[in-house]
């Protein structure tokens, strides 16, 4: 099994705290992990920065993306709660809950939509159906001007006279 997209995590997340209680986002990892079989190297797997488990940052940024939506709040440091919107999202759930469905709740709308300049039309780098996290995001884009650098240097290289 490979490590779930954030999306995947948001209903697991919500059905854990379904009880109203404040929880430990820390224990919710390992509940989470348990409940989603995570083999040991799923769990062990590391972003390509190496400073975070690749799915602790990917319950993560489901957690934050249903507090922008108003269906989680964090009454504390590293503490989390399902609201009674949440609740009530839970009474009637989606099939699957997805930034899509988010987008229905205004202050995710504020949240997710891209913000450019004024006057500027470029379109916003997130799509309607997004399974990387901005992390995943960035660190393919990054991936991918590193290679468009390297060939540009190696054919610069290539082309320049002997010494």
């Amino acid at each position: 099994m490979t490590v779930p997209d954030f999306q995947t995590w948001f209903l697991p997340l919500l059905r854990l705290l379904r009880n109203g209680e404040v929880h430990r986002i820390r224990d919710a990892y390992q509940i989470l992990g348990d409940e989603m079989q995570l083999s040991p190297e799923d769990r062990a797997e590391v972003l390509p920065s190496g400073k975070q488990q690749k799915y602790i940052n990917r319950i993560a940024w489901a957690r934050t993306y249903l507090k922008k939506a108003g269906l989680l709040a964090s009454p504390g440091r590293g503490l989390v709660q399902i609201t009674d919107r949440g609740k009530d999202l839970l009474g009637d759930p989606p099939d699957r809950l997805n930034v899509k469905f988010l987008k229905q709740y205004s202050e995710f709308r504020e949240f997710h939509e891209y913000k450019g300049e004024p006057g500027d039309d470029s379109v916003g780098l997130v799509s309607e159906e997004i399974d990387e996290t901005p992390e995943d995001i960035l660190e393919r884009v990054h991936r991918s001007l590193r290679n468009e650098l390297a060939e540009e240097l190696l054919e610069r290289v290539k082309q320049a006279p002997p010494p």
